[in-house]
């Protein structure tokens, strides 16, 4: 170990985990360096604090979570109305941005859509209650209301057969 350096080893293991073998090598090497006399005592002297640390017990004062509790109640009274809109938008808008969106849509198809209403050049108002009648009947518009029978004939065509 006298042209190598200690510190790969203190970084790859615990110093707890370093065999008495490698100590004493360690610190024979430590007695001509410096450098790694300077990093062998820090890896020890992190080692008994870690130890202690993990021995003591920390216990939070009595009134601790009265305390917490009451700043935390203290923050979200300061809160503004204007802060609530906004954490509630960013939760939300995206799907009132759709809504408006679908809305948009309907609109525009219902107003700019082309009029389905017009059958081969015959118009048919809204009051007209034939119009299931003058779409079967190509559009002819009949003098008179046409009856079941006429009707069957247009979609079925004539049937010289009697019964089934």
């Amino acid at each position: 170990m006298r042209n190598e350096h200690i510190l790969d080893m203190l970084d790859e293991k615990a110093f707890d985990e370093i065999s008495a073998d490698e100590k004493t090598s360690i610190e024979k090497h430590t007695a001509q360096c410096s450098a790694c006399l300077k990093a062998y005592q820090s890896a020890k002297i992190t080692s008994v604090l870690l130890k202690t640390s993990v021995t003591q017990n920390f216990e939070p004062s009595p009134f601790f979570q009265t305390r917490l509790m009451a700043n935390l109640r203290e923050k979200q009274a300061k809160v503004s109305p204007l802060f609530v809109f906004a954490r509630m938008w960013k939760a939300s808008g995206t799907l009132v941005a759709m809504m408006i969106t679908t809305i948009f849509v309907l609109i525009g198809l219902t107003v700019f859509a082309p009029n389905y209403n017009q059958v081969s050049g015959a118009t048919i108002s809204a009051s007209d209650n034939d119009s299931a009648d003058i779409v079967i009947l190509d559009g002819r518009v009949p003098a008179k209301e046409p009856t079941n029978e006429q009707i069957f004939q247009m979609v079925y065509g004539s049937d010289n057969k009697t019964g089934k």
